[in-house]
């Protein structure tokens, strides 16, 4: 009987090491081969699993994309870099690392993100880990208790629009050749209005005074 806690410990060990291989797998064979062209049986070969076991952990190949994000980006959706930074700084920060982890993948971006990283609740296999959209959220909310932003505005909403927008331009990337210097600059814009609105700057400022 005292055994067994140290056992379900070696097992659930054994299912880490098992998902983190598939992950892996797929990652380099998405990568080098393309998404359309891997099948699950590549797959597991690659992890050194049985096909079956695949199904273990993943309902089908569909799921993976989305849980190698998780997997690659957990640490940043944890803890934004950019501490001390204003929030529109660190937001900005936030988005530029996300798009140097996600480019590998631009090329069959709307297969694999149009329908889960947007969304504002985070992913059944990954409950712990907060979507992209909760990482901005979180942010806004902390400038808000310091004061620098509105605090009647719903921070879930601004951090969807921004999300959203970052990768509407993601999977529009996947058929232009935009150097980071655009991407960035694309961001910034889109920053600006989001958190200074449309009004004249002389009007904001008069109406601020």
């Amino acid at each position: 009987m005292n055994q067994t806690p140290a056992k379900r410990s070696r097992r659930e060990r054994q299912k880490d090491r098992t998902h983190r291989q598939l992950l892996e797998a797929a990652d380099e064979l998405f990568r080098r081969q393309g998404f359309d062209a891997t099948t699950v049986e590549e797959i597991a070969t690659q992890a050194d699993v049985a096909k079956g076991t695949f199904f273990n952990y993943f309902r089908s190949k569909n799921d993976l994309p989305e849980a190698i994000l998780a997997s690659r980006m957990s640490n940043l959706l944890l803890s934004p870099p950019g501490a001390g930074l204003s929030t529109m700084e660190r937001i900005e920060l936030l988005l530029r690392t996300m798009w140097r982890e996600l480019q590998p993948y631009r090329l069959f971006a709307r297969r694999m993100f149009a329908h889960s990283v947007t969304r504002l609740h985070a992913a059944k296999h990954g409950a712990h880990l907060p979507t992209p959209a909760q990482a901005i959220a979180g942010l806004i909310r902390e400038g808000q208790q310091q004061g620098t932003l509105r605090g009647d505005a719903d921070a879930e909403t601004v951090g969807f629009l921004i999300t959203g927008y970052f990768f509407r331009l993601y999977m529009l990337s996947a058929g232009e050749d935009l150097s980071a210097e655009e991407i960035g600059r694309r961001l910034h814009t889109m920053m600006d209005l989001l958190f200074y609105g449309l009004l004249p700057r002389e009007s904001s400022a008069g109406e601020a005074a």
